[in-house]
């Protein structure tokens, strides 16, 4: 009964990573999947890691996957209540997931990807004059066609 418990933990906490994330999204949503979530650090400023990956047959799609990813991650970043954003990347990242049974790999996928990171800042508060205001960009990314 414990190695039940101690297993069903295990998926859970596996299910719960970035990777098994956007592989559950390209596997059930038709090829790509996005996620964007905070990895500040204690004492630093509110950092946000979005990533994207897609199936090869999406590949021509990356400037449209870029520009959603965008729009998510700067989303996030103005509802957790910052008014300016730091892009920086756009870094190319691959996703490879690999399906485990008993301790042994038994299959393995790699997707193409991209990886930004975001900084948010609060209106009235120092920020670099790189910092564009969220609500702009957000503005920008929805006239060139992004979705959330």
């Amino acid at each position: 009964m414990r190695w039940i418990v101690l297993g069903l933990a295990a998926l859970v906490i596996a299910a719960c990573t970035q990777a098994g994330n956007l592989h559950n999204q390209i596997i059930w949503t038709g090829g790509v999947g996005y996620d964007v979530r905070a990895v500040t650090t204690s004492g630093g400023p509110p950092t946000y890691e979005a990533s994207a990956s897609y199936t090869t047959a999406h590949a021509s799609e990356r400037p449209q996957i870029l520009r959603n990813l965008l729009y998510r991650g700067v989303s996030k970043v103005k509802s957790d209540g910052y008014d300016y954003v730091v892009v920086q990347g756009g870094n190319n990242t691959t996703l490879t997931s690999t399906t485990y049974r008993y301790g042994v790999a038994i299959s393995s996928a790699s997707y193409p990807g991209v990886k930004l990171r975001l900084v948010g800042y609060k209106a009235g508060t120092p920020h670099p004059p790189n910092a564009q205001e969220a609500a702009t960009w957000l503005a920008r990314l929805k006239a060139d066609g992004a979705e959330g």
